[in-house]
């Protein structure tokens, strides 16, 4: 995986974690990014399913099953572990985290992920053309639904699954290579800078004044300058070890989300808040999640292979 696509997962599962810090932190208006956090994930999710695939493109049946054994089978292992002592919990986890069921669920950031997997290869057999006009629908669909409550906003994050697509098409777009999307050679190094600075402070200004709206188009613009952002700063990072580390966390991104919940918990519990505790939740779910990723991929990886092995 490119260097700027690890350290943009990176950022995402940080960005994630960080907003569920609010019991933590001394001010709980600290703990933001969560939204950002997740569009770059389902970003970064769609650039890595299409560049998987535009380099090795495969049949339907194949695509499905290596896909959902390299997700489900990890994320199942990992649940087991973080519910090591309450089956119960384990199996709630699992449903509620890995099955789509419910519009409960429609701000919920695994279910999205998975319904994106499912839609996926059909994603992948579309033009360009085709994925444009489909993500102008995505995007015209949040003012349809603010003129037009069908779904009780108070109740469900409309926005939430329909960003998710969208940051999920435009990974895919950026992907081909789009200049749309990849216009880090086209606008200068400059221009991308300070387009992201000033997208930031207008996604500040406009989450304050509380204009969901705007906060859905400002956040898919945001992933985007960052991706851009960020290959441009990649060229200069050569430094191996940080590399590692940096690969390290991103491919335990996901075990860093399921763990970093009972570590919250576990502080919460314990009364301790403050800068250095939001520090330690980082720090240990990064530690415990790192080898508990690359246990439950050496699991994938030999189901992968004997179900390889069957097949010829």
């Amino acid at each position: 995986m490119k260097k700027h696509i690890l350290i943009l997962r990176v950022l995402a599962i940080l960005l994630i974690v960080n907003e569920h810090l609010d019991k933590i932190y001394p001010y709980s208006a600290m703990s933001v990014g969560g939204y950002l956090g997740i569009s770059i994930f389902f970003f970064v999710s769609g650039w890595g399913l299409a560049h998987s695939y535009e380099a090795n493109p495969v049949g339907m049946s194949i695509w499905f099953k290596k896909r959902f054994v390299k997700l489900i089978i990890p994320l199942t292992i990992i649940c087991l572990v973080v519910n090591l002592f309450s089956i119960d919990r384990f199996f709630g986890t699992l449903v509620g985290h890995l099955v789509p069921h419910s519009f409960s669920q429609l701000d919920s950031f695994l279910p999205n992920l998975v319904v994106l997997y499912l839609f996926s290869f059909m994603l992948l057999q579309f033009s360009s053309k085709k994925l444009l006009n489909l993500l102008i629908i995505l995007c015209i669909i949040p003012i349809f639904l603010n003129l037009f409550p069908v779904i009780d906003k108070e109740k469900f994050d409309i926005f939430y699954p329909v960003n998710a697509f969208a940051c999920f098409i435009s990974g895919i777009f950026a992907s081909r290579r789009a200049p749309i999307f990849c216009f880090y050679d086209i606008i200068g190094k400059r221009s991308v800078y300070f387009g992201l600075l000033a997208l930031l402070f207008l996604h500040i200004y406009v989450k304050v004044i509380g204009i969901e709206l705007l906060l859905f188009y400002i956040t898919i613009m945001e992933t985007i300058f960052l991706f851009n952002f960020m290959y441009i700063i990649s060229q200069y990072i050569n430094n191996e070890t940080f590399l590692s580390i940096v690969k390290s966390v991103a491919m335990s991104s996901l075990a860093v989300y399921l763990v970093h919940f009972k570590i919250i918990y576990a502080f919460v519990a314990l009364n301790m808040q403050g800068f250095s505790v939001a520090f330690y939740v980082f720090s240990i779910s990064v530690a415990v999640s790192i080898p508990l990723a690359q246990a439950s991929n050496w699991v994938t990886a030999k189901i992968d292979f004997d179900f390889a092995a069957r097949k010829t």
